[in-house]
C-alpha cells in the first residue's frame, strides 16, 4: 500500500503519536516508528533510549526528506523539543515558504513551536516538505518530541533577544531607560520571573527594577519587556551583564555594550539646525520606504525588535520637521536623493504623507527624491487609460517641482515590477505604456522621463532579460535589496552571516556592469532580517555591523572609481520591519551613514558637521500614539 493510501492514518500518528508506558512525551520508540514511517531515506538514529532518539545531521548539509504527501497538516504548530551540544538554527522547507526555529547548544532540552499557518490559515504544505534540524553538518541532537498540535506546547522557554539603553544618545546626569526583552518559545506562559542579576560598569547606578525585581509574565510564543531606570556619573563605555531566574529562564548570562556619551553642550534650538551639505564627486542615494506614519505602524517594531529603535523615535513622518531632521542628517552626510516607494493602483493612492511633508517641509531644497512605483497591484490594474492617468498625476505634481530628481535633465520614475505591465497587456504591454508617458511627458515641454526598472530575481544577472527590458524603453536597472552571496552558498538559506553579503557585492556590480546592455545603479546593501514582519518564516541575515558596511562602502568607491560609475544607492534606508536600514538609531547611532560620507565625500578644512539628533538641541520627541490608527 502506498504512502498516500496511508495518508490518514499518517496524520493520525502525526497528531498525537503513542506514548510509550513511562516514555516522556513522544518517547523514544515512538519517534524511532515516526521517523522510520515519515522520512526518505530514515535517519539514522545513533542512540535511543525510553525518552528520546539520538539523531546526526547529514555530513553534506542536506535536510531530511518527508515522503510525497506525508506531511499535510490540519493543526497549526509543528512541535519539536531538541537538544544540543552546539547552537545553530533548523529550517523546516515546503512548498509555499519556510520556517526557522532556533537550536540553542547548551545541550539542554528546548520546545520549538513552529507555527505552519500564513496569515491565519493553512500554509499548504504541498509535497516539497524537508526539515533540517540544525545548520551544523555532521552534528548530533536529540529528539524528544515531534508532533503537530492545534496550540503551542511545552513548559515556558525564554530567550532574551536584546537588551541596551532605549535612546541612541545618552547623557551622563540624566535618568536613562535600558530595556530587556524576551521571547517565550514554549507553549506555557513564563510566571514568577525576576531579574536576578543586573551588573553595569561602574559609574552607572541603578534607580529601579533592577536585580531582585519581577519580571513580567511573558505570554506563549509571546515577547516581554522590563524597563529598568538608570543614571550615569560620567561619559564610558563598558559590557552589562544580566540573568533572569524562575521557570524557563535562560542558564546563561546575557551581555551587551553600554555606553553614555559626552554631551556636546549644544545651545538649545527653536527648530531644525540649517543643514551643512558635504561636498562629494558621487551622487550617493537610497530607497525610501513611507511606511510610519501611525502608531499602530510601529507597534510591531516596538513588540518584536526594540533594539531597532530610530534615533527619532517611532517617528511622525507627517511631520516637515520630521523629514528636516532627515534632510539634515543626510546631505550631511553625501547623500543627494531618496527613491521613494510611491502606491498607485488605478487611481488610488496611499503612503503619500511622507511627499506632503516633503513638500512643506523648511529645508526641501537641499535634497532631491523621485517616484519608486511599487506596481505590485493584482492583475488587471494596468491599462492604457489608466498609465495616462498617473502619468498626468506625475507632470501636473511632481515633475514641475524644483527639487524632483533627475537624471540628464529626464526626471526619474523607478518601476517595481515592469512585469506586472506585461501581465496585463500582453507580452508588449511595458513598452506600450512607457511610450504613453514618454510622449506625454514630451508635450508637456519635459525632454522625456527616465524609467529605471527593478530587476528579478534580484541577484541574477540575465543579459536577456536585460534586453527585454531595454526594448520597453528602460533606461537603466537596479535593484531594491542585495542579500545575495554569489558563489558562496549558505548552509542556511534562512540564516547566515552578512559577511558573505559585503563579500559577494563587488562580484554582483561587476557582473552587472559587464552585462553591459543597460547602466546599473548599483546597489550598497543594507541588510535585511524580516523577523518582526515575520517572525520565524522569513530570512534573517544576521551580525550586520557598520564595520562591515564600511567595507562595502569602500568596495563600492573603489567600484566608482574603476567603472566611472558615480551614482550609487542604498537599498533600502529605513525598512524597520524587514531589517534594510541605515537612518540613526539605537544599534548604530550615525556609524552607517558615516560610512558612506568617509567613503565618498571630502572633508571641509573645519571638520565634518558634527552629526547629533533632536535632543542635543533642545527639540523632540516625535512620537505617534501606538494606540492611534
Amino acid at each position: 500500500m502506498s504512502i498516500r493510501n496511508l495518508f490518514p492514518q499518517f496524520i493520525a500518528v502525526i497528531a498525537a503519536l503513542a506514548i510509550p508506558a513511562g516514555a516522556a512525551e513522544n518517547g523514544g520508540a515512538a519517534l524511532r516508528e515516526f521517523l522510520t514511517a515519515f522520512f526518505q531515506p530514515p535517519p539514522r538514529i545513533y542512540a535511543e533510549n525510553p525518552d528520546f532518539v539520538t539523531l546526526r545531521t547529514l555530513p553534506d548539509g542536506k535536510p531530511f526528506l518527508f515522503k510525497p504527501d506525508a506531511f499535510r497538516p490540519d493543526k497549526r504548530y509543528l512541535v519539536l523539543e531538541i537538544r544540543s551540544a552546539r547552537p545553530g538554527t533548523g529550517l523546516i522547507l515546503f512548498q509555499s515558504g519556510k520556517r526557522r526555529f532556533r537550536v540553542p547548544g547548551d545541550n539542554a532540552w528546548h520546545v520549538c513551536n513552529i507555527d505552519l499557518y500564513k496569515d491565519g490559515r493553512a500554509a499548504g504544505l504541498g509535497t516539497a516538505v524537508n526539515i533540517r534540524f540544525l545548520d551544523l553538518p555532521g552534528q548530533e541532537f536529540g529528539l524528544r518530541r515531534f508532533r503537530l498540535s492545534p496550540v503551542p506546547e511545552g513548559p515556558a522557554d525564554l530567550e532574551i533577544r536584546s537588551a541596551g539603553l532605549t535612546e541612541t544618545f545618552n547623557y551622563p546626569g540624566e535618568e536613562r531607560e535600558f530595556f530587556i526583552h524576551v521571547r517565550n518559545h514554549g507553549g506555557t506562559a513564563a510566571t514568577g520571573l525576576t531579574v536576578a542579576r543586573l551588573a553595569f560598569p561602574p559609574g552607572v547606578t541603578v534607580l529601579s527594577g533592577g536585580a531582585g525585581e519581577k519580571f513580567p509574565d511573558v505570554p506563549p510564543c509571546g515577547f516581554a519587556t522590563h524597563t529598568v531606570k538608570v543614571k550615569a556619573g560620567r561619559p564610558l563605555k563598558g559590557v552589562f551583564r544580566l540573568q533572569l531566574s524562575g521557570a524557563g529562564a535562560p542558564r546563561e548570562a546575557f551581555r551587551g555594550p553600554v555606553e553614555f556619551d559626552r554631551n556636546p553642550q549644544l545651545p538649545k534650538a527653536g527648530y531644525v539646525p540649517e543643514p551643512r551639505p558635504v561636498n562629494t564627486r558621487y551622487e550617493i542615494g537610497a530607497f525610501y520606504f513611507p511606511g510610519w506614519e501611525t502608531g499602530k505602524r510601529w507597534n510591531q517594531i516596538r513588540t518584536a525588535a526594540p533594539e531597532r529603535k530610530p534615533l527619532l523615535g517611532y517617528y511622525d513622518e507627517t511631520s516637515p520637521e520630521v523629514v528636516d531632521w532627515q534632510i539634515k542628517w543626510l546631505v550631511e552626510n553625501g547623500f543627494s536623493f531618496l527613491l521613494v516607494d510611491w502606491y498607485w493602483n488605478r487611481g488610488s493612492r496611499s503612503h503619500e504623507h511622507w511627499v506632503k511633508a516633503f513638500d512643506r517641509a523648511r529645508y526641501n531644497k537641499y535634497l532631491k527624491w523621485a517616484v519608486m512605483w511599487a506596481n505590485h497591484t493584482p492583475p488587471g490594474s494596468h491599462s492604457v487609460e489608466d498609465q495616462r492617468a498617473v502619468t498626468r498625476y506625475w507632470i501636473d505634481n511632481y515633475f514641475n517641482k524644483p527639487y524632483y530628481y533627475r537624471i540628464d535633465g529626464r526626471p526619474v520614475v523607478v518601476i517595481w515590477q515592469p512585469g506586472n505591465m506585461r501581465r496585463d497587456l500582453g507580452p508588449h504591454g511595458t513598452h506600450k505604456l512607457l511610450h504613453i508617458s514618454q510622449e506625454m511627458a514630451k508635450e508637456a515641454g519635459l525632454p522625456g522621463i527616465c524609467f529605471i526598472a527593478m530587476k528579478w530575481p534580484e541577484a541574477a544577472v540575465d543579459a536577456q532579460a536585460i534586453e527585454t527590458l531595454k526594448a520597453d524603453g528602460f533606461s537603466m536597472t537596479s535593484i531594491y535589496h542585495y542579500m545575495g552571496t554569489g558563489d558562496r552558498t549558505p548552509a542556511n538559506p534562512a540564516r547566515y552571516d552578512f559577511s558573505l553579503v559585503a563579500e559577494s557585492s563587488p562580484e554582483f556590480w561587476n557582473r552587472n556592469h559587464k552585462a553591459g546592455v543597460l547602466p546599473f545603479l548599483p546597489n550598497l546593501s543594507t541588510g535585511w532580517n524580516d523577523f518582526p514582519w515575520h517572525f520565524y518564516g522569513g530570512t534573517a541575515v544576521e551580525n550586520r555591523t557598520p564595520e562591515l558596511f564600511r567595507e562595502i562602502c569602500r568596495d563600492a568607491r573603489r567600484f566608482a572609481d574603476r567603472t566611472g560609475i558615480r551614482r550609487l544607492v542604498l537599498a533600502p534606508l529605513n525598512e524597520w520591519g524587514e531589517g534594510s536600514y541605515a537612518e540613526p538609531n539605537r544599534e548604530y547611532k550615525f556609524k552607517m551613514y558615516e560610512a558612506v560620507r568617509d567613503a565618498f565625500a571630502t572633508p571641509p578644512s573645519g571638520g565634518w558637521p558634527l552629526n547629533y539628533g533632536p535632543e542635543a538641541v533642545g527639540l523632540g520627541p516625535y512620537p505617534l500614539d501606538p494606540a492611534a490608527p
